[in-house]
């Protein structure tokens, strides 16, 4: 039987698409579904900087470490990370002002319908003080991110709803972009991508990249690593 020329295009984009959710998925846990304790670690250029810039940050500014997180509001396997492996790191490395932790948004816009509008409000929510309670509200809440339940989140946490909307329907775009462009010459092609280095001048010199939602042991291990070498120097 031959196929209809618009069900055989369907079925081409479909594979595509497919295919582009497991290159973006596929280093993120592992075959049961827990994050992976192996830290698939990558070396890279030493010259490479990440500038933090305006972005969310969580953490002391004299850490000597920083882990660069590129996120996506509606990726699961950024959701399973910040859920059960973050609150771990913040407790062991952050609180103690050991490492600073950086975020920087990269929705995958190809798959994420509402992960671009999720980045913005995000990054609304940073200008009122409120980053961080709104980045747990949307990854508790990954089917949830439409713009009005954004604005309803935005309400809860007690933000100024119309400078809210003015600001998702503003400049928030063009920040949102600038983090995807430092991702690209990153080399970043999916989410959760990480990057640790040593933090100097509101600049952090990238050391180590990571790839996948690994555990906290996995992220441990790398961290004490270079913790371990920057009292070296």
């Amino acid at each position: 039987m031959t196929l209809p020329r618009h069900t055989f295009d369907l079925a081409i984009i479909g594979g595509i698409v497919l295919s582009v959710c497991a290159v973006f998925w596929w280093p993120s846990a592992s075959a049961d579904g827990a994050l992976g304790d192996e830290p698939e670690v990558t070396a890279v250029q030493p010259s490479q900087i990440v500038p933090i810039g305006d972005a969310a940050t969580l953490g002391k500014t004299t850490a000597k470490i920083a882990l660069v997180e590129f996120s996506d509001f509606q990726c699961p396997y950024c959701g399973r990370f910040e859920r059960e492996a973050l609150p771990e790191l913040i407790s062991n490395y952050v609180t103690s002002g050991r490492v600073l932790l950086v975020f920087k948004h990269f929705p995958l816009v190809a798959i994420h319908e509402w992960a671009a509008g999720a980045a913005q409000a995000a990054e609304c929510a940073r200008r009122q003080n409120a980053f961080w309670p709104m980045h747990d509200e949307m990854f508790r809440h990954q089917a949830e991110l439409k713009p009005e339940q954004l604005a309803a989140y935005a309400t809860k946490h007690g933000l100024d709803v119309r400078a809210f909307h003015s600001c998702v329907n503003g400049d928030s775009v063009e920040s949102v972009r600038r983090d995807r462009r430092s991702a690209d010459e990153l080399g970043v092609t999916g989410t959760p991508a990480f990057f640790i280095g040593s933090l100097e001048d509101g600049r952090v010199s990238i050391r180590q990249r990571m790839v996948g939602a690994r555990s906290a042991k996995a992220f441990g291990q790398v961290l004490e690593q270079q913790l371990h070498d920057s009292a070296k120097q």
